[in-house]
Parts: C-alpha cells; structure tokens; sequence
C-alpha cells in the first residue's frame, strides 16, 4: 500500500490511529531521517537529505522483496516517478496495490507541518503543492494511476475518527 500525500497532510497521523497488526511494516522516511539527525547533530538537513532517501528508497526495495507480510509506504509521493518506481516495485514482488492519497489543501498540509514542528522550505513545498494539484485533478476525474489495483482518495476531516484501516493480506502473503 502507499500512503501519499502532502507533506503535513496527516499521513503519519493517519497511521498512529490505524491498528497496525505485527505482520505489516510501516516504512517511513521518519525512521532513517531521526536516527541521522541524532548522528549528524548540528548539520542540516539539506546536506545530508540525500542520504535519507536513498536509505529509505533501499529500505522499500528490500522489505519489498523480503517482507513477509504487508507492507505500508509512508511518501508524499507528488513526483510521477516516485509512484511508478513504487508502483513497479509492488508489481515485480506481486504485492497487493493500494493507492490511497490523503487529500488536503495546501494550507491544511502546511498548519500539519508546524504542528509536527518541521516546516518544509517554501520552495520545495510549492512543488509539492503544484504537483498534488494535478494529482487531485485527476483523481477526481476517475483517474486511476498505472500499476495500482485500487485508489481510495481520504480527506483530512476523514481521519480524525471515521478511516478504520485493516489490513487484509492475499493468503500468499499471510504470515505462519
């Protein structure tokens, strides 16, 4: 499954309130980022940005093929490569394929950023607004993107009590 959204629009909230069983990894950029913060102290992120997403990227490439169970990618997913390479991921090591894309305004995304307390620069949000915009255009045109067998399309109210997620394997991915 790929969990896409703006950055701030409340992927990682949305995962907090699912009850997420012990058989699906949850891959998040947020796990290679914080332990390199800690590592790198002082030095910005910009430098060693980087690093983060060519770990995470080989994080998602090797639970992929590995992982016995489901596994759920956590990524803003605004760039048309970053979810076809996800995309063609998950059909090489035939896992089930579930887009779900957080919709949210720019402004609720950004208010998400300052309460998780990390704002992205203005310039790259803009980017990521920019693309979103598109992807919400076609979204709602019944697009569905190649390479996933199922979009679901969530809004921001959405989360706060309503989305029950379960994760349902295929008998071939169910742990012993």
């Amino acid at each position: 499954m790929l969990l896409a959204g703006l950055p701030g629009a409340g992927k990682s909230e949305l995962l907090r309130r699912a009850d997420v069983p012990a058989h699906v990894k949850v891959l998040d950029s947020d796990q290679v980022r914080r332990p390199l913060r800690e590592a790198f102290g002082p030095v910005p992120y910009r430098l060693y940005r980087p690093l983060v997403h060519i770990t995470h990227h080989a994080r998602l490439v090797w639970y992929a093929a590995t992982a016995r169970g489901a596994v759920v990618v956590h990524e803003p997913a605004t760039r048309v490569s970053t979810r076809v390479w996800i995309a063609a991921l998950r059909v090489l090591t035939r896992r089930p394929g579930t887009f779900v894309w957080l919709d949210v305004s720019a402004v609720e995304a950004l208010a998400g950023q300052h309460s998780r307390g990390r704002v992205l620069p203005a310039e790259s949000f803009a980017k990521h607004v920019r693309r979103a915009s598109g992807i919400r255009r076609r979204l709602r045109a019944g697009y569905t993107f190649p390479g996933w067998r199922k979009v679901c399309v969530l809004r921001r109210h959405d989360i706060d009590e309503r989305v029950r997620v379960e994760f349902r394997l295929p008998a071939t991915l169910r742990p012993d």
